[in-house]
């Protein structure tokens, strides 16, 4: 960063450095919550069926 500083004294070139790590980090972030969006209904799927399991057993 203190490179672009030398080079480009008005800073955008900086600026806009930092902008694409933080769009990186936003575009990171959106792929890990669509995959948590696709799997916490299988968990809660997965955690309905072992509370039927677990009720079905203490009935025996």
């Amino acid at each position: 960063m203190i490179d672009l500083y030398f080079e480009d004294a008005s800073g955008i070139r900086g600026k806009e450095r930092v902008l694409e790590i933080l769009q990186a980090q936003l575009d990171k972030t959106n792929a890990q919550l669509d995959e948590l969006s696709t799997f916490k209904p299988d968990l809660e799927n997965n955690i309905t069926h072992m509370h039927g399991l677990i009720a079905e057993a203490r009935r025996r």
